[in-house]
């Protein structure tokens, strides 16, 4: 388990071994086809918790001590694992030789790093659900023209969320050490993409 003091020294830390953890769960999955249209969906259940008691310093997190550590119980849920993820793919045979396929992907909340304890009500990054598009033509022999589009709806999400400390909270958003507070920040996930080229396979 990595520890680290604060965001802005991200390459200053340890890691420590914190006794059993355990991780179960469920996962789900069906697919099928009518004619040229194929559907899939999964669905994975997961509960990741700490088995074993232990001490943490994490400053940042608001039910820390004067020394700036958390007290970590049997119970508490694993930080940065989604409890809920589930998959959608639709495929559609347009034509002989053209393919279109979209798909979703939606992750419930997880808890932020530094929240181990999970008792920091701002530790938690949010859920999301991400679109996906693509295309194909088989336009000749081992020739394919294609087109992919992610984040079809250019949806603002978070992959992952880290409590920390802002020393950037001076006018105009400067440095400032004196006004520096503690903070959640999440990792954005990737924007609007799109993408169109041709490809070809040789021995086809």
């Amino acid at each position: 388990m990595w520890r680290s003091d604060d965001v802005c020294r991200p390459n200053t830390g340890f890691f420590q071994n914190v006794g059993t953890t355990r991780r179960r769960g469920l996962e789900l999955g069906a697919s099928g086809s009518a004619g040229r249209l194929s559907l899939g969906a999964s669905y994975a259940y997961i509960d990741a918790r700490f088995r074993s008691a232990f001490t943490e310093h994490s400053p940042n997190n608001s039910a820390a001590d004067a020394n700036g550590d958390i007290q970590v119980g049997p119970g508490d849920r694993i930080p940065g694992i989604p409890r809920n993820i589930f998959k959608l793919r639709a495929a559609w045979r347009a034509a002989d030789a053209v393919d279109l396929s979209a798909g979703m992907i939606a992750a419930g909340s997880q808890l932020a790093r530094g929240n181990e304890n999970n008792q920091d009500a701002r530790g938690r990054a949010p859920g999301y659900a991400v679109f996906d598009f693509d295309a194909r033509w088989r336009f000749a022999r081992g020739w394919e023209l294609f087109a992919e589009v992610d984040n079809l709806f250019n949806t603002k999400y978070e992959t992952l969320g880290i409590l920390g400390r802002n020393f950037f909270n001076g006018p105009g958003r400067t440095f400032d050490a004196n006004a520096a507070a503690s903070e959640l920040f999440l990792s954005p996930g990737a924007p609007f993409g799109a993408w169109l080229g041709v490809r070809y396979t040789l021995g086809t």
